[in-house]
């Protein structure tokens, strides 16, 4: 048998995934019965388990951006029961304009026009929008990683909260508990 002593790196990465899943957890306990408070905390786990490994990796901004994406097609097929694949094609019209904002919301507004009577697959294509164009502002340094983390949850909560159920104010509520938990 190997039992190989973690890197204290690992250990430290280690150490913050666990709050964040004991955080989540606690939140899906409380909120069970609200599905889309549920899915924003899902959407919370994303975001903290991948800017910490970002942090710690040193990841770069692309590097982020992909397993961010690639979380949210996950959590999008299963919320929706379409497949995986059906995700990656719209992302796949994403990346083919992508070279400027004005063109990844072009494409953003194309997709949901094509999609606009699948509520879940819309609120896919905003969030996804937003992800490219908040690691555009980074790339183009117009913000740092921090501050497109904080940037990309609150584009969630609009999301979410576009329809008026669940509240804005309740996601923010939701997100602050989070956060403390994960201290």
């Amino acid at each position: 048998m190997n039992f190989e002593t973690p890197s204290p790196l690992e250990f430290q990465i280690s150490q913050e995934m666990e709050k964040i899943e004991l955080a989540h957890a606690k939140m899906v306990e409380k909120l069970e019965g609200h599905a889309d408070c549920l899915a924003f905390v899902d959407c919370l786990k994303t975001i903290e388990k991948v800017f910490t490994e970002a942090k710690y990796r040193k990841w770069n901004a692309e590097k982020s951006k992909e397993e961010l994406i690639k979380i949210e097609i996950d959590l999008a097929s299963k919320k929706s029961n379409l497949p995986v694949e059906f995700f990656n094609a719209i992302n796949d019209g994403f990346k083919k304009n992508c070279a400027s904002i004005g063109q990844i919301c072009d494409a953003a507004g194309q997709l949901i026009e094509k999609y606009k009577d699948n509520k879940d697959c819309c609120e896919f294509i905003q969030y996804i929008r937003d992800i490219y164009v908040g690691f555009d502002d980074v790339r183009r340094g117009g913000i740092e990683m921090i501050d497109l983390k904080s940037n990309l949850v609150k584009a969630k909560m609009q999301v979410l909260s576009s329809d008026g159920e669940p509240e804005y104010k309740i996601l923010e509520e939701i997100y602050q508990e989070f956060r403390n938990l994960i201290k």
